[in-house]
């Protein structure tokens, strides 16, 4: 009798908790649908005056957000697919972004949306270094551009690029035939959608096709350059390139290090927030933007290769430059050990991108050695100073009666070291050596600060163009960790193979035997 009555107290109870709540849920979802959502003419420039701000490094628009926002924090990130990564990520509240690239950027981030309100308009040119040569070649462009805009050519390449998304190339380089033609080497980025980006492997967007043409009307053989953007003025400075493309705009302070064309397009710039509504992406859809369309698979194969030369060319000739330095260091005695120690601490303490930068733009800035090669002189010189101390601390590490009882023994100087120290030494030093060429592997990543197309560079090049994070990091990390594991278990073996069994001495063809009345060796 009571249990009934509990059991239908409880069942009463429960019908109204379960009435209650779905009473609250109906509210709740009448309030959302009925509510009418943000629109977006109700956020104002001024909803972002307390925001985060994501914005490029080296790109105009830092003045105009500190300028607009003083009270905003601004961070800084090194391409504008890392910006809008952050974006779509919640890392920043907003960005400020040209209004030509925002018709891309709008179409591959359906929950992205831009205030109209245009800000700070800017004109563009091409960057010229300042001296004689340049001043000529400035001329030249000028009068390219005035003839393109006189025969409706520039109208083209305007509503090719800069009016509708997803435009294909419409100028290929000409083929110049034999005979002798001038090369010049032009900087871009290849990460500002239409201006400059890659197509099918291949720099493509308003400027290369603007640079393209004017390198057929004048005859001249061209190279382009990709480069960080924040390293392309740097480079037209410090003349690396005969000129910069890459939606340059034109500044007074920027007029003080290098000198620019006519404008060539005029622009505004838009700010840029995450939206409240949601895109839809798939990771099938994402695998095919990041390595099946327009083979892109190709970047990383070529980047790979890349990382791999400058690897192995570093590690061989660090080896050896190391090797070198001991023996220095022994021959030479206190002379010696001062210089080799001043060279160690020097790329000790201090950063392997800096020392690159230097190298690249003041010692080898004017003998226009490759890229490729610099940034192996530079990783061979880094990895020989860590290279040394490893083989130090091994040498070190065998006590000195080793040698002594070698020569002792009657085996001259050299030999004793090769066949009784350096084999000691080899299994001390071996697991710092490890370390330090997987090390090397992974410094290797900076190099694209100087226009080198690594592994690392491919996987931003890639970012850029697809706006995709997950798939670019994901295999550029696995190949990483690839490449270490290999390093790591053929130096794993090879300590192995020099550390001695227990039990087991160094001394080959030597036994021990007792003789009558002692306990001396024969030596067989």
């Amino acid at each position: 009798m009571i249990s009934d009555f509990v059991r239908k107290l409880w069942l009463k109870k429960s019908t109204g908790v379960f009435l209650f709540f779905s009473i609250v849920v109906i509210i709740a979802v009448l309030i959302t649908f009925l509510t009418p959502a943000h629109a977006e003419e109700e956020l104002t420039l001024d909803s972002f005056s307390h925001s985060t701000i994501g914005l490029v490094t080296g790109a105009t628009q830092a003045e105009m957000a500190a300028e607009m926002y003083p009270e905003a924090k601004i961070r800084y990130f090194s391409g504008l697919a890392d910006v809008l990564a952050a974006l779509d990520a919640g890392q920043i509240d907003c960005t400020i972004i040209p209004y030509f690239a925002s018709i891309q950027y709008l179409e591959d981030y359906p929950n992205f949306a831009v205030l109209k309100d245009e800000l700070y308009p800017c004109e563009m040119g091409l960057a010229f270094p300042k001296n004689k040569e340049s001043d000529e070649l400035r001329q030249q462009v000028n009068e390219y551009l005035a003839a393109i805009r006189a025969d409706g050519t520039y109208e083209k390449l305007e509503n090719n690029w800069l009016k509708e998304p997803n435009a294909s190339p419409m100028v290929e380089k000409k083929d110049l035939g034999p005979g002798e033609h001038k090369k010049l080497i032009v900087a871009t980025s290849g990460t500002f959608v239409p201006f400059s980006y890659i197509f099918n492997g291949e720099p493509a967007g308003f400027d290369i096709d603007f640079v393209t043409g004017f390198c057929n009307a004048y005859d001249y053989d061209l190279e382009f350059k990709i480069m960080d953007f924040n390293s392309i003025l740097l480079a037209v400075a410090t003349g690396q390139c005969d000129m910069a493309s890459s939606h340059l705009s034109i500044t007074e302070e920027r007029k003080e290090s290098v000198d620019f064309s006519d404008c060539y397009a005029m622009n505004y710039n838009l700010l840029m927030y995450k939206a409240d509504k949601t895109a839809e992406n798939t990771l099938a859809s994402s695998f095919y933007k990041t390595f099946v369309k327009e083979a892109r698979w190709k970047m990383i194969v070529n980047g790979l290769g890349v990382t791999v030369l400058i690897t192995v060319l570093s590690g061989l000739f660090g080896t050896l430059l190391a090797a070198l330095i001991c023996l220095f260091r022994k021959k030479c005695g206190k002379i010696g050990n001062t210089v080799s120690d001043i060279f160690v601490r020097i790329f000790q303490g201090t950063p392997i991108l800096v020392i690159l930068l230097i190298f690249y733009y003041v010692i080898f800035a004017h003998t226009g050695l490759s890229d490729v090669l610099v940034a192996v002189v530079v990783f061979t010189l880094n990895s020989a100073a860590f290279f040394s101390e490893g083989f130090m601390s091994g040498i070190k590490a065998v006590p000195a009666s080793q040698m002594e009882a070698a020569l002792a023994l009657g085996f001259d100087e050299k030999k004793a070291f090769r066949l009784f120290v350096l084999p000691q030494a080899e299994i001390h030093f071996l697991p710092v050596y490890r370390g330090e060429m997987i090390s090397l592997l992974k410094g290797t990543s900076i190099v694209g600060y100087i226009a080198i197309h690594d592994l690392t560079k491919a996987g931003d090049l890639i970012r850029s163009s697809t706006f995709e994070a997950l798939f670019p990091l994901l295999i550029i990390a696995i190949i990483y960790f690839l490449l270490s594991w290999l390093i790591y278990t053929l130096l794993r073996k090879a300590e192995k193979r020099v550390k001695p069994k227990p039990g087991g001495h160094f001394l080959k063809n030597v036994t021990l035997r007792p003789r009558e009345g002692g306990n001396d060796c024969d030596q067989n």
